[in-house]
């Protein structure tokens, strides 16, 4: 069996027995539907939304799957990463984060973050979970917004450098992260600095003469991540 075929068929595997993990049945046969108001509507989302929702994402999943492992060289799939046991342990947490999103753009981050887990450069990274944590916390905006400032930082490094933040010339403002996305400024601020907060991109003018700014750049972290998730950076990105 190639490594291909090894990653698509344990994926198909445990996203076909998903529904039938203990944590889930125990809540539908643990007597939710005696609890006042609550339980009837609780029992009636289990046994009818949830089902939609993990046959949807499932769905998705194994059809985005295909699609990528398909462009794949598969010399660069770690076959040793694939029989071990973290790989099952990082494949059921992926599949069970992405069962319950309801944003189908977050159904491919977490393709595109479990097939870097997977090749031979990622596969020895101590803290892959935590990026699909990440994943499952920020919101599809936020991970568009950290993708324009990678790509307005770094596009204009020749790509056999290695990424080095530069705050003079490259880092956008806030205005120009709300006029990219549709936000106001006050907006644009606020979705950075949750950003700020797991660490993934700062503000370059903190502790500098004149206080703190409102233009953004990565953190070392934060460029991992991107790295990670294999963002690739926009030639147009820098319109705004």
């Amino acid at each position: 069996m190639s490594k291909k075929d090894l990653i698509l068929n344990k994926a198909d595997e445990i996203n076909a027995n998903i529904s039938d993990l203990p944590v889930v049945r125990g809540l539908i046969n643990g007597g939710l539907s005696m609890i006042p108001f609550w339980g009837p509507a609780i029992s009636s989302a289990l046994n009818t939304r949830v089902w939609q929702l993990f046959e949807r994402n499932s769905r998705t999943f194994a059809e985005e799957l295909h699609r990528v492992v398909s462009r794949i060289d598969e010399e660069k799939i770690d076959k040793d990463f694939l029989e071990s046991n973290e790989f099952t342990s990082l494949l059921l947490t992926v599949l069970m984060k992405n069962a319950k999103t309801h944003q189908q753009e977050k159904v491919r981050l977490f393709v595109r973050a479990f097939i870097s887990a997977c090749l031979k450069k990622e596969s020895e990274m101590t803290y892959k979970e935590d990026f699909f944590d990440m994943i499952d916390t920020l919101s599809v905006e936020h991970v568009a917004i950290l993708g324009y400032v990678y790509a307005r930082i770094f596009k204009l490094l020749p790509p056999e450098f290695s990424p080095q933040y530069n705050k003079d010339t490259n880092s956008p403002t806030a205005e120009q992260i709300g006029r990219r996305f549709g936000m106001d400024r006050e907006e644009a601020v606020v979705m950075c600095e949750q950003l700020m907060k797991h660490n993934l991109i700062i503000d370059p003018r903190v502790g500098t003469y004149g206080g703190g700014g409102k233009d953004y750049g990565l953190s070392h972290y934060g460029i991992r991540f991107c790295e990670f998730l294999r963002v690739v950076p926009d030639p147009e990105a820098d319109a705004g």
